[in-house]
């Protein structure tokens, strides 16, 4: 499990080269990307990507977290 974090929508290409290189590495790897620039349904953009899940906040992030540790 890896977690992003993206605050500056300005970076959203970098995100996604990021999310392609770790999927060539680790196909399977479960991916958490959240912050401020995939908020407002930005966060569409990764849909495209498996294993990719935004988180919109804290609450959430923790529940997953604590769900996958099971």
């Amino acid at each position: 499990l890896i977690g992003i974090s993206n605050n500056f929508y300005i970076n959203v290409g970098r995100l996604q080269k990021l999310i392609e290189q770790i999927h060539e590495v680790a196909p399977d790897l479960p991916i958490l990307v959240g912050g401020q620039a995939l908020s407002g349904g930005q966060s569409d953009i990764l849909k495209k990507y498996p294993n990719v899940s935004y988180v919109s906040n804290l609450d959430e992030l923790e529940e997953i977290i604590s769900n996958f540790s099971k």
